[in-house]
């Protein structure tokens, strides 16, 4: 993957730089909340990176502008090395499918040996809880039938991964006021 060359200058640069090369897309929001400079130092850095044209506009998100510093060739292999993870060969499966059990999935894969029947069971449920995939039919242990699921949300080739994130919690308003890294 051939990423702009960037030297960065100090450790604001350093970890802004970082999250930039490790998301194909990203907008100013996420950019400001993955390191603890001040917004300043964020515009200022960013301002530089679009002035040699390394940082660019990519799409938009409804109002929200999305950016990349990835080329066509970095992204694609960026995309492609998703696509290789378990839970990216899994929902390649469930994109072709569309209604499948977690069995099927696994026998679609054609024998990849690092992913288990666990992983894809586990790999449905989290999909499930996100609404990405919908119970066509309720699963009968004592038959031994596994539930089966259809793809309701396919939202592209690079697969919805879970993630575990902190979060700060405010009990005075009864809400989240941060998530670590959010893209959201």
């Amino acid at each position: 993957m051939s990423l702009p060359d960037y030297t960065p200058i100090d450790a604001a640069e350093r970890a802004l730089w970082a999250f930039m090369t490790r998301h194909q897309r990203f907008t100013m929001a996420d950019l400001k909340a993955s390191v603890t400079c001040s917004d300043y130092k964020v515009e200022k850095f960013t301002a530089k990176l679009r002035r040699k044209n390394i940082l660019l506009p990519c799409r938009r998100d409804g109002a929200t502008q999305l950016f990349t510093v990835m080329d066509t060739a970095a992204a694609l292999s960026f995309g492609k090395a998703k696509r290789e993870t378990k839970s990216g060969m899994m929902w390649a499966v469930m994109r072709t499918l569309r209604t499948f059990t977690p069995r099927e999935v696994l026998l679609g894969m054609g024998g990849e040996e690092t992913i288990t029947l666990a992983d894809a069971e586990k790999y449905c449920t989290h999909l499930l809880q996100a609404q990405y995939l919908r119970v066509v039919e309720k699963a009968k242990p004592d038959i031994g039938r596994p539930a089966r699921y259809r793809l309701v949300k396919d939202t592209g080739a690079l697969p919805p991964v879970r993630k575990q994130r902190a979060v700060l919690i405010d009990p005075n308003e009864d809400r989240g006021g941060w998530v670590s890294g959010a893209l959201l």
